[in-house]
């Protein structure tokens, strides 16, 4: 046979000889490697880990449960206050733009009383004059009165419910916002059409009774300019605001909670007559026993 060499091994070189019974296994030698054993699966994925439940959700340590009619004011309150929110007005804005407005109004009144050859300049600068005056008391009075809707409804979606008392606290806090705005809201609105009703009435007295109701070309004018303020004012005293109609209608949404069907059947249960028996086993026989709750 062939003599072996490291290039022409032995046939049985690679091989590892096996061991012989009673032979110790060489303990540097790692152990074959095993099939991992799959995850185990569940509806909720691999692993049987169940997904996030909100804490709000009973049967979670440390979590409460709010009871539905709380639910229904909170949700309620939410629409409400983002509802006020997204449909009204910047009150800072517009109560700029009508003293700006006021603040022109009342400059061309001077102008025109200074500078103008027509024959009524007076009487058309105290038109001016009334207006802008009105003009800026209704801008003014949009800075001062009229609420800022966008910042009671963050406010209140940035409010916690951890615990009950914290639930409690938005639910408080966000009825008083809502109520606020109603009643800024009202006053503004009060305000505001008085003035334009003032405006327009007190604009024709003194425009025509100097010139004994006699109305040319400008009169027309003065006219229009004071019946569309009456109307105005008229509109605005008697159409309620939006936080007004939401207030309302929370307040009747409040009262139905309080003693509509759920307040009733509860009222019913607290007050019902109920019967229980009991049973009670005896050395010589049984005893029965009845209570009564009414």
């Amino acid at each position: 046979p062939p003599e072996a060499s490291p290039a022409n091994p032995p046939a049985d070189a690679t091989e590892s000889p096996a061991p012989s019974e009673g032979r110790a296994v060489d303990a540097s030698t790692p152990p074959p490697p095993s099939d991992p054993v799959p995850p185990a699966y569940s509806a909720y994925g691999p692993g049987g880990a169940s997904p996030a439940r909100s804490p709000y959700a009973s049967g979670v340590d440390g979590a409460f449960s709010l009871d539905p009619e709380t639910g229904a004011r909170l949700r309620v309150l939410a629409s409400d206050l983002n509802a006020v929110a997204a449909r009204s007005d910047n009150g800072i804005l517009s109560g700029v733009l009508s003293i700006t407005t006021g603040a022109l109004t009342i400059t061309m009144g001077i102008l025109f009383a200074e500078y103008s050859n027509v024959e009524d300049a007076s009487f058309l600068a105290t038109y001016l004059y009334v207006f802008g005056g009105t003009s800026i008391a209704r801008g003014i009075m949009e800075l001062i009165l009229k609420p800022d809707y966008r910042e009671p409804a963050l406010r209140y979606a940035h409010m916690p419910m951890r615990t009950p008392n914290e639930a409690a606290a938005r639910l408080k806090y966000g009825e008083y916002a809502l109520e606020d705005l109603a009643d800024r809201s009202r006053a503004a609105r009060l305000v505001d059409g008085s003035l334009s009703l003032a405006a327009g009435l007190a604009v024709l007295p003194v425009y025509l009774v100097p010139r004994d109701f006699e109305v040319d070309t400008i009169g027309v004018f003065v006219i229009i300019g004071a019946s569309i303020s009456i109307v105005t004012g008229l509109v605005t005293l008697f159409l309620t605001s939006e936080a007004e109609d939401r207030w309302d209608a929370y307040q009747e949404l409040d009262e139905e909670l309080r003693t509509g069907p759920a307040a009733e059947a509860a009222l019913r249960k607290k007050h019902a007559f109920s019967i229980d028996v009991a049973a009670v086993p005896l050395p010589s026989g049984a005893a029965l026993g009845l209570s009564g709750k009414f």
